[in-house]
């Protein structure tokens, strides 16, 4: 597609992931709201050419390990007509390689390619408004209906769905409030339950969150297949357990894949995150010297032992969860829970696993994205505050979101560099240095 004023296509791929909004990109450029759009558009067909081309191979390359932080994140959606004052909710999944810190994917439950009135046509055709008739028997079993999501927001007691990280509880009480929610719900494999307020977009349609892991884990499984070890740590979180727990599950079995939860303390000041730092390396070093070992190979060992004994004395797996003895800026207080114990691997290699367990990656991009990308700056409120809200940068149509998504993914994984020498995907061995804005912008395909 031929692009008018292209000369402007760097300048709003720069501004865009700079946290410049879309009135400030049309006073910097002179370009009219529609004029905008259109180069997002085109932005986000040639970062998904630019990356897809790249990602095509990446399965061929030979590695000896990964380590995979998986997370989820929630992302409002402004309505549209006072008429109609509801919140879309969506909710995207991402996971970042931890060595080289490479986002393989950050996937929302969105598909703006369908719409909502082409799937409730499906659904009658196909007699999915039987009574008896089973959701996965459904013709598009993937997308929600009206009256499905309808009947799920009346049983809610919040307007919106809320996010747990941001409340004043500890990291044991979170661990217990996250585990009684999830027993509550009617599936726990579905908790992208909708509020009150939520509503359904008026363009596109959103997909069952189980749908976009399943398929997100498959994806992730694919790219890091010449991988001959993968460590995958993620959230405390059902629907991600289950779905990489499923496209790992044959190397799982062959002992070549391990997976644990991490949970650690949200609510804290700088100053409490140093002093526990402070004190929790006077701990490791105790350790060390007790041990006549280096720090890291005394973590090892204390993890190993924690688990024996958590083993030996719970016999729900769900409870094993074990106190990693460093306590860091990013992560403190760390809880780890093992998840795929298959009684053939020693307590030192477990040890090794539950030492090195973190969301550090992932929690970092998500940060990255809020303070970069308007859109998606506002972070979801908590159960007390579970209220509609309505802000000024928020996106008003899906779409939106999911291309800047994939846009944002695309800048930090070839463009962003911290030295000016590497990236993430040079790291991740998908490029041989940092690719310049201009290359994803006059990208075409490569001729057979």
């Amino acid at each position: 597609m031929r692009q008018k004023v292209p000369h402007f296509n760097r300048t709003v791929f720069a501004e865009v992931v700079s946290k410049k909004p879309l009135r400030g990109i049309m006073e910097v450029t002179g370009l009219s709201a529609a004029a905008v759009y259109d180069k997002l558009d085109f932005l986000y067909r040639q970062c998904r050419g630019f990356a897809g081309e790249r990602e095509s191979r990446a399965h061929r390359i030979e590695r000896k390990r990964v380590r995979l932080c998986v997370d989820r994140q929630d992302y409002m959606i402004n309505w549209r007509s006072k008429s109609a004052r509801k919140n879309i909710q969506l909710t995207a999944i991402c996971t970042v390689e931890a060595d080289s810190g490479y986002v393989l994917g950050h996937h929302l439950n969105f598909d703006p390619d369908i719409n909502q009135t082409e799937v409730e046509d499906a659904a009658a055709v196909n007699g999915d408004f039987a009574p008896d008739r089973r959701s996965y028997f459904r013709a598009q079993s993937q997308y929600w209906l009206n009256a499905e999501f309808e009947r799920m927001a009346g049983k809610s007691r919040t307007d919106i769905r809320p996010n747990f990280d941001g409340e004043e509880m500890t990291v044991d009480e979170l661990i217990a409030a996250k585990s009684r929610w999830e027993n509550a719900l009617p599936d726990p494999e579905r908790p992208d339950l909708p509020g009150r307020k939520n509503q359904l977009s008026p363009d596109g349609v959103m997909t069952h969150l189980d749908y976009t892991a399943y398929a997100h884990a498959r994806l992730v499984r694919r790219f890091v297949s010449g991988a001959r070890y993968a460590t995958i740590y993620c959230d405390q979180d059902e629907v991600l357990r289950a779905a990489f727990i499923s496209a790992f599950a044959p190397k799982i079995l062959m002992e070549e894949a391990e997976m644990a939860y991490v949970q650690f303390q949200k609510q804290m000041t700088i100053d409490e995150k140093k002093d526990l730092m402070r004190k929790s390396n006077k701990v490791v070093a105790s350790l060390a010297l007790a041990s006549g070992d280096t720090e890291q190979a005394a973590i090892v060992k204390f993890m190993a032992n924690e688990y024996a004994a958590a083993v030996s004395g719970e016999p729900d797996w769900r409870k094993r969860w074990i106190s990693h003895p460093r306590s860091t800026i990013n992560e403190p207080m760390r809880r780890i829970l093992y998840l795929t114990n298959t009684g053939n691997k020693t307590p030192e290699r477990i040890g090794w696993t539950l030492a090195g367990a973190t969301l550090a990656p992932v929690d970092n991009y998500f940060m990255r994205l809020r303070r970069k990308i308007n859109y998606l700056e506002r972070p979801i409120p908590t159960r007390s505050n579970a209220s509609r809200l309505w802000s000024g940068y928020h996106a008003y149509d899906p779409k939106r979101v999911l291309q800047m998504l994939e846009i944002f993914r695309v800048y930090t994984n070839y463009v962003r560099t911290k030295d000016g020498k590497s990236t993430p995907a040079v790291k991740f061995g998908l490029a041989k240095g940092p690719v310049r804005f201009e290359d994803i912008i006059y990208w075409t395909p490569k001729r057979e």
